[in-house]
């Protein structure tokens, strides 16, 4: 890139040749400007055996594809990662018990009961983290919940 602040504004070609005695090189600024084409007018010789030069074309205009700080990160990729694991872990799971197991209806999803008492589980493991830190600063206990009947998620006794 020609400035690494606009790098809309142009490239730099850079060519060399490494002989025995010499290397001598050649820098070609392309410089942006999509209407109009202009060559060379003055090769400058900026030291032994290197020149360089300048010139406009359309093909200097850099596409700038990603920045610093656009794109996923690497936490969303590890999500998207794992998501499409587990959708192929039901996938390949389903087609198993129907296929091979014979297994028809909501019962051809693998591990069935975990799914259904998932919820249940980390309703138990969030109280239980709840009660630690409520218990920690002096305050009563709070009610253990129990299974969850309808849309009674705490008992009363």
């Amino acid at each position: 890139m020609a400035d690494k602040v606009t790098p809309a504004k142009g490239v730099v070609v850079k060519m060399w040749h490494q002989g025995l005695e010499m290397n001598c090189s050649l820098s070609v600024s392309v410089i942006c400007d999509s209407k109009q084409v202009q060559g060379p007018k003055t090769l400058e010789k900026v030291g032994d055996c290197d020149f360089a030069t300048q010139i406009t074309h359309p093909a200097g205009c850099a596409n700038v594809l990603t920045t610093h700080g656009n794109g996923l990160g690497w936490f969303s990729t590890l999500l998207i990662i794992l998501l499409c694991l587990f959708g192929a872990y039901l996938i390949a799971g389903a087609a198993y018990r129907y296929f091979h197991l014979g297994i028809r209806g909501i019962d051809i999803i693998p591990n069935l009961e975990f799914w259904v008492n998932l919820p249940h589980r980390v309703q138990i493991k969030f109280t239980a983290v709840v009660v630690a830190f409520w218990c920690r600063e002096g305050r009563p206990r709070p009610k253990e919940p129990t299974r969850p009947v309808g849309h009674e998620f705490w008992s009363n006794s």
